[in-house]
């Protein structure tokens, strides 16, 4: 199976016992790693930004490649609507509902809510989303993935949560730790292993090495 394969399973809603790994590494990480100065990162062209995008996918093999960047306040501010079961944002030109439009365009809607999620998870629950990207334990609460996969509605992936600084600071052994302990989610329903937050400047390959050779087994 390969990795297409296996993010449209779990996008789809299909549990398995060997769940996709990928990382959260929009931002100055992989330009970095690429070579280039990260304060340069805005300032490259197609063909370079092409080549920092697979020097990380060779080297490490996700089973996705993570590009963009991070939604405004003005998005977070917009107005929404419930319609029965489903809910939706509107778009910044006030014309469409965003989470329908992505569908009927063929595309899979993915969700990254930040904060405590457990007190909003009926309303989540209601999103037409494919999947929910939740952060890491950072502000005084802890989100365990386990817990929210059991929360969540089944036809939604959830996308786990190891903490970004354990990838910089941690061992090896450590990571490969947090990542066993992740991936009992999988069992409980659709799971990808998963970082909650962009890969931190300075962190070790060894660590990604570790994480994703742990995610693998």
């Amino acid at each position: 199976m390969n990795s297409k394969e296996r993010m449209m399973r779990v996008l789809s809603g299909e549990r398995g016992a060997n769940p996709p790994a990928v990382f959260h590494a929009w931002g100055d990480y992989k330009v970095e790693f690429a070579g280039f100065n990260p304060k340069f990162q805005y300032c490259q062209g197609g063909p370079e930004l092409a080549g920092i995008e697979t020097t990380f996918y060779e080297r490490f093999q996700p089973d996705w490649i993570h590009c963009g960047s991070a939604a405004g306040p003005l998005t977070w501010k917009r107005e929404r609507r419930v319609d029965g079961k489903r809910a939706f944002l509107r778009s910044e030109d006030g014309q469409r509902w965003l989470y329908a439009e992505i569908r009927k365009a063929g595309l899979l809607p993915l969700g990254y809510w930040l904060g405590d999620v457990r007190p909003h998870m009926h309303w989540l629950n209601s999103l037409n989303m494919a999947g929910l990207l939740i952060e890491e334990d950072k502000k005084g609460f802890a989100l365990d993935p386990l817990e929210i996969r059991r929360m969540l509605r089944p036809e939604t992936c959830l996308f786990g949560n190891l903490d970004s600084n354990l990838l910089l600071w941690g061992t090896p052994e450590a990571i490969r730790t947090e990542v066993r302990r992740q991936r009992r989610a999988a069992a409980e329903g659709a799971f990808v292993v998963a970082n909650g937050s962009p890969l931190v400047l300075g962190t070790p390959a060894a660590n990604l090495d570790a994480y994703m050779e742990e995610a693998r087994k």
